[in-house]
Order: C-alpha cells, then structure tokens, then sequence
C-alpha cells in the first residue's frame, strides 16, 4: 500500500513521529538538533508528549495547514496552521529525519515537530517550506485572487521549462518505481535519483505519459484519490489540459484578466477535517458571511473553560435558599389568618313602654359588641343574630346583614337594638314591673352570633348574656351582665 495520497485539496504521507518538544526559538537548525537530542534523552514515561513517539502516523498537508492523525484510529493528535510554521528543515546528522517549528495557537510558545521518513524527508520539507510561502503570499494578494492565480502568474515559464528538460531526461531513466493506485486503480511510476525525483502517470500501466512534475532535490511521489492529479502547493498546481497539452503556457497567463479571471477568483472554498473535504456551503469562496446570519454562528468553548465553571455556586446556593425561606415567612407572617376577638358590652339603653290594655310590657334594649382585627387585612362582618329569652320563652329577636368591615390592626364597635315583648303568657310580669316600688328588675337571657368573613375563611362567633333589666322605667346606663363568647 503507498505511503503517499492525495487529493485536490490535500496530500497525505504516512511517516514515523519521534514526538513534540517545546523549544525557546522559532528557527535554526540547532534548535531540530537539541529536540532531536531532548527526545532520545527524555526518561519520564507518564509524559503525554512521549505517548505517541515511535509511532507511525498520517501527515495532512493541505493549503490550511498540517494535521498530525494517528494511524490506526485517524485520532487528531496535532493540528498546526500553515502562517504559524515559521522553519522546517532535514536534520544533518540524520537524513532520515526532519521536522518543523510552529507556533502554539494559544500561548506564546513554539513547538518543534520530529518526524522519520527514510524516502520522503526532502519532499516533505520542501512542501511545507511552499506551502508556508504560498500562505503569506496569499495574505498580501489583494482584490480576492485565489492563490492559483498567483502561481500561475509567477512560475509557469518556469515549469515549461523544467518540463522541458525532464522530459528529455525520462527517456534515458531507468529503475523505476511503480505502484497501483488502490483508489483509482491506475499506475504511478516513480524513478528516484539521488539529485533528481519526478513521476508520471499512464492509464492501467498503458499509454504515453500524461504529466510530469519535477522538484530538484527531493525525493518521493505523490499519489492521487481521484482521477486526477492535483498539486498541493500554488507552486506545483498546473491547469488540466484535455486537447491541447503541448500549448504554449504564456497565452494562459495573459488571458488571467477577464472572465476567466473571475472563474478562477470563484474557486469553491473547501473546509478541511482530516479525512474528508466539504465545500463551504455559506461563504461560496469568499470568506464572507451575509450580516443576517451572524445570530446563526456558534461559538465552540472548552470543556474546561472557567466560564463553565461559576465561582461561589455554593454560596449563591445557600442565599438563594435562605432567601426564600425569608420571603415564605415573610408572606405566612402577614397573610396567616388569626381569630376575630368579639367582646359583648352589654346593654347600653332600655326603652319600656306599657300596654294597658292587654296587659304587656314593651322594650327595646340597645346593646353594644367590640371588634378586635389582629389580622393584616380587612374582615367582613356578614350577618348578626340576636334572640332574648325569658324564662326559656323567646320574647324577641334581631336579624342585620353586611353589618360593617373592620380595618386590619384595628378596632371597631357596634350597636344593635332587639325588640321585647313580655306578659301575653306571662301576666304577672305586667303586674310586677307596675308595682309602685324602687326597684323592679327582671333576668333576662340573650344570645348572640356574629359571622365574620376574611380572604377565604368564614368563621362564626356565639355569646350568651343574662342582663339585669329595670322594667319599671327607662335607662339609659350601662347595666352590668353576665357574658360568655361562644366557640368560633
């Protein structure tokens, strides 16, 4: 199976990583020389940076960046942004080896990246040299230029003649190099000099060659997933010619302005996941977003982010607990319902008249009942009932409705009067209160209940008194009385 594949936006190659080591400069070859030296002189075994060291992995290069993914499981282990590399070279004690030095994304620190390749050290350097070039230069292009623009502008005189030349040096190679293409299933010839690499294709092993790509110094071959071949770098990247292969080069770079300007400017952006490339189906190549779909980005937040994690959350806790045991007292205190006292104050005044006729003795007595209201709000005092008794016989009564409301913390007094008629079954009374003596009282029984409401609560007060009333004139003093205050 090859080490190398590529496709039109990215080329993968399948190498050793030795590991990643934190260095204090971001170039020199002296600084690969002490990573390398760090590396075989490294005893902690526990370290994360020596967990995959020694093992083969799959580089991702593409015009993004370079992504670091393990073998068996294509688990990201490192990602680094192609304007953050800042050197990559070949050690030279060891041509096997060769690494890069990039920069952290989120600290200003610098890493260097060691990894072992006994074919492709030289091809991958110079990749990642073009491809940290070609990214720079694509920050300076201005009007939106893609940057296959930019490569062809510059460097297709030099490529017709490298092809030129390679062209008539093929003839004479020999010894080459052929692998199938388990994705196309189609050949890749390879020939490999010590000065000199370049491949070619041909369809099934069969045909003339199609395209020849040469790199002076490097050694390796670039392999494709698709049909097609593509270069990574801008450098390297030439326009597929279906008709006319042999087609002068320099009519293609004058005829950049224009509409096929545009058609190239228009190249579909490509987002790149390590595995698979997608287009972007927003920005269509331009990097921009409209302004209404900015309330549909998402921000991505690590896990260990201290936003994540409030401070004091006990503490909030606990207020929010005790103020709300406060605010439920609070609200129980002023809203639980208490009792309405009701104090009977006895008879107030009493009215007597005589019927001599039939004998019958008329009163009116007028009584007087306090209110107390501990409560918070106003209670409602529905209906009041009086009955008068003599003797276990009812000589009269009172009814009265919506009687009055009582003011929360307050007090208030009311009056009633109840109308007595007594000597129909009971003549002597008549004799009695008429006798010309001082003093003619009689005992009389009264009961009374009052109905008070308040929020949702009715409740129902009871009072019995027996009051001493003169029955042989009209008073107008209080008159002591037995009372009682029923059950509510």
């Amino acid at each position: 199976m090859s080490d190398i594949v590529e496709d039109e936006h990215e080329i993968t190659f399948s190498v050793k990583f030795l590991g990643r080591v934190e260095v204090l400069r971001p170039e020199g070859l002296q600084i690969l020389e002490e990573a390398a030296l760090s590396l075989t002189t490294a005893t902690d075994p526990t370290s994360s940076e020596k967990a995959a060291k020694n093992s083969k992995v799959h580089l991702f290069l593409s015009l993004s960046g370079i992504d670091i993914l393990e073998n068996k499981t294509k688990f990201l282990l490192y990602s680094c942004p192609l304007p953050s590399v800042s050197f990559s070279a070949v050690l030279p004690s060891s041509p096997k080896v060769f690494g890069f030095v990039a920069k952290h994304p989120a600290a200003d620190m610098y890493h260097c990246y060691l990894f072992q390749s006994r074919r492709f050290s030289h091809v991958l350097v110079s990749v990642i040299g073009d491809g940290f070039r070609a990214s720079q230069k694509e920050t300076r292009v201005q009007g939106g230029r893609d940057l296959i623009v930019e490569a062809l502008r510059h460097k297709n005189k030099m490529l017709q003649k490298e092809n030129a030349d390679l062209k008539r040096k093929l003839e004479g190679q020999t010894n080459p190099l052929c692998v199938d293409s388990v994705h196309t299933g189609r050949a890749w010839c390879v020939d490999v000099t010590p000065h000199l690499s370049h491949y070619s294709r041909n369809d099934n092993g069969r045909g003339p060659v199609r395209e020849v790509l040469v790199t002076p110094g490097l050694r390796g071959v670039v392999m494709s997933r698709s049909s097609s071949r593509r270069s990574l770098l801008p450098g390297r990247r030439r326009r597929r010619r279906e008709s006319d292969q042999d087609r002068d080069l320099s009519p293609d770079t004058d005829s950049l302005d224009g509409d096929r300007r545009e058609d190239i400017a228009h190249f579909p952006y490509v987002e790149f996941t390590g595995r698979d490339s997608i287009t972007c189906p927003t920005c269509q190549g331009t990097g921009r977003i409209p302004s209404a779909q900015v309330n549909e980005l998402v921000a991505l937040i690590p896990y260990s982010d201290q936003r994540l994690r409030p401070q004091r959350t006990k503490l909030y806790v606990v207020l929010s607990v005790v103020l709300c045991l406060l605010a439920s007292s609070l609200v129980a205190f002023f809203l639980f319902p208490r009792p309405v006292l009701v104090v009977y104050d006895g008879v107030h005044s009493v009215d007597v008249h005589f019927d001599e006729a039939e004998q019958i003795v008329l009163m009116k007595l007028t009584s007087t009942l306090n209110f107390s209201n501990p409560n918070f709000f106003s209670v409602l005092v529905q209906s009041l009932s009086c009955q008068v008794l003599y003797m276990k016989t009812v000589v009269g009564s009172s009814q009265m409705n919506n009687v009055t409301t009582v003011q929360p913390l307050s007090q208030s007094q009311v009056n009633y009067t109840v109308n007595v008629e007594i000597g129909r079954t009971s003549a002597y009374v008549y004799t009695f209160c008429t006798m010309p003596i001082k003093v003619h009282n009689i005992v009389l029984f009264m009961q009374t209940s009052v109905k008070t409401s308040h929020m949702v609560r009715t409740s129902q007060n009871n009072l019995e008194s027996y009051p001493y009333i003169d029955c042989g004139a009209n008073s107008s003093f209080s008159q002591r009385s037995r009372q009682h205050l029923g059950p509510s």
